[in-house]
């Protein structure tokens, strides 16, 4: 058998660190009385766009109703009592005479009108006058003189007078600047004659064989000793120039 032993139930106790004395969220925190996403209100011309008047359609109120039916017999007479007699219609329209004559003075006008324009028409011409008035030109100026190049230029020139103008010196200059003039060089040549000797080709002489080789392809034991310089003769045959 066994004993279970019941332990007496433990307070909890909410440790806080705010200094308030009641521990709740603020009122602008409640997720009930927070604003849904709605779509703005239309404002301005795009409002005015939209808008639809109803009107008509809608009833009046009582209050505003017609108790008697609304007469139309005189919408569209004149009240001002004023009635057009047969002398305002002919000042307005004028007579019937008056106005053949201003229709025949304006048919007077267009025929005027239209012969000046055929008056102003340019007349043409056939190829063949034109070619007989040139040859009427060209047989006028043959008979006329020829002028000769210079004709009367010397008559025209003959009593005219040369007029030299003279300068005048108001203040004559005591000394006269002297200018230097530098000689100008002058290129001296000189004879040179120059003769160019043969290449003379210089024997070389074959170093004597050294008996220190061991062999074909192998290297010497000692070094070869060098070949003296060849001396050079001076003669006609190497130095011709001298």
């Amino acid at each position: 058998m066994r004993l279970f032993t019941l332990l007496p139930p433990k307070e909890i106790v909410k440790k806080t660190t705010s200094s308030k004395k009641v521990d709740a969220p603020p009122p602008s925190a409640d997720k009930s009385r927070a604003k849904k996403n709605k779509k703005p209100s239309v404002t301005g011309n795009e409002a005015g766009l939209k808008f639809k008047n109803q009107n008509p359609d809608v009833e009046p109120p009582k209050s505003t109703e017609r108790r008697t039916a609304k007469s139309k017999n005189y919408d569209r007479h004149s009240k001002s009592g004023k009635t057009e007699t047969a002398k305002s219609q002919k000042t307005k329209l004028g007579d019937e005479a008056e106005a053949q004559i201003e229709a025949e003075a304006d048919a007077a006008e267009e025929l005027a009108a239209e012969e000046e324009e055929e008056a102003e028409k340019p007349v043409y011409k056939t190829l063949d006058d034109y070619f007989s008035e040139l040859q009427l030109q060209q047989e006028g100026l043959a008979a006329q003189p020829k002028r000769a190049p210079n004709a009367g230029a010397e008559d025209k020139w003959s009593n005219a007078e040369l007029l030299v103008k003279e300068r005048e010196v108001f203040i004559p200059p005591t000394s006269v600047k002297q200018t230097k003039q530098k000689a100008k060089k002058a290129k001296q040549y000189v004879d040179v004659n120059v003769i160019v000797a043969d290449e003379v080709r210089i024997p070389r002489e074959r170093p004597a064989r050294s008996s220190n080789t061991r062999g074909r392809g192998r290297a010497p034991r000692g070094k070869a000793p060098k070949s003296a310089a060849p001396k050079i003769e001076l003669n006609d045959k190497n130095f011709p120039a001298l």
